[in-house]
């Protein structure tokens, strides 16, 4: 997840592509019927948003010191920045300014914008065991 990877889209819309003809001969569907529709139908989460809660969960592991150390030392909560006293500054994470589009890909990146985004609630849950049901299906991904 680290760095761009030009190769990897491809492979993703392949996997994708795959995956939503798989769901269309399932549900015996034609060619017009919306993928999105038979996702739901067949119970089946998008890739997207199965990426979502798999980075949600490394961001989890993070915060609660439950990752390899290389991994934590990227993180740095907002509160370490400044003496402010902002709303949830222990919890957030500074989020840098990537240079390129590129940059916008990355763990450091991704991963703050979507940890800042879920609520203070969830990211204070006490075990990983609750984090990822309450993830599933909700509308800040």
């Amino acid at each position: 997840m680290g760095q761009y990877r030009p190769g990897v889209f491809k492979q993703n819309s392949t996997v994708k592509t795959a995956k939503y003809r798989a769901a269309k001969i399932l549900t015996i569907s034609n060619y017009e019927t919306r993928s999105s529709i038979l996702l739901d139908e067949l119970g089946w989460e998008s890739l997207e948003n199965k990426r979502l809660i798999h980075l949600a969960t490394i961001m989890y592991k993070i915060h609660n010191n439950l990752s390899p150390s290389y991994l934590r030392r990227i993180f740095t909560k907002t509160s370490n920045l400044h003496e402010h006293s902002l709303r949830n500054s222990e919890i957030n994470c500074y989020v840098p300014n990537p240079r390129t589009d590129y940059g916008k890909g990355n763990l450091r990146y991704r991963g703050f914008v979507l940890w800042n985004k879920i609520p203070s609630e969830i990211r204070n849950l006490s075990s990983l065991k609750q984090l990822k049901p309450s993830l599933n299906g909700k509308a800040y991904f």
